[in-house]
């Protein structure tokens, strides 16, 4: 399986290297891998790759380097930030920070044998989780996350339930 994925690779950088002034630079354009036709070898034998199983493979031949090199740094930059996030910051926020990495990663992780990233519900799936990224970072970076609260002893509960130091929610939790 992931033979096919190399020698697509192999293929798609070989044709694109053909012209190198126009087509390795550039691309074919958006949505043009079905009709460039890449043949090359797999296996041993000539083989016409008729379906993309790689979406940065895909991304190279549709827009060419320029564009692989730009959709790298849009898509890793926000897990690079929230990698920063991750080392720096203290406790409260590495539970979240830790999900949206890792989130983020198996992601681009999966790019490498689907060609996931032109389907529409994936693609916005992605586009949403970089979202909620950027949202968490102008957060923590605001100071609007204050962290986890810690939970109360019952007894300190109960006596703040009685001098009206507990929110109607969590009075329902302790009831």
């Amino acid at each position: 399986s992931y033979a096919y994925r190399y020698a697509l690779q192999t293929a798609a950088v070989k044709r694109l290297m053909q012209q190198p002034t126009t087509r390795a630079v550039w691309g074919y354009g958006l949505e043009s891998f079905y009709d460039v036709h890449l043949e090359g070898p797999l296996l041993g034998e000539p083989h016409d790759f008729l379906s993309c199983d790689h979406a940065w493979v895909e991304i190279l031949v549709e827009t060419g380097f320029v564009g692989l090199g730009i959709m790298i740094v849009l898509l890793l930059t926000p897990a690079l930030s929230v990698l920063k996030v991750l080392l720096r910051k203290g406790e409260e926020h590495r539970q979240l920070a830790l999900m949206l990495f890792v989130n983020l990663v198996v992601f681009y992780f999966q790019m490498l044998s689907v060609g996931m990233y032109s389907w529409g519900q994936n693609g916005y799936m992605l586009w949403i989780t970089i979202a909620i990224t950027y949202s968490y970072l102008r957060m923590s970076s605001a100071g609007t996350i204050t962290g986890v609260e810690r939970v109360q002893q019952p007894e300190q509960a109960d006596r703040n339930l009685i001098y009206g130091k507990q929110s109607w929610w969590d009075a329902l939790e302790t009831a």
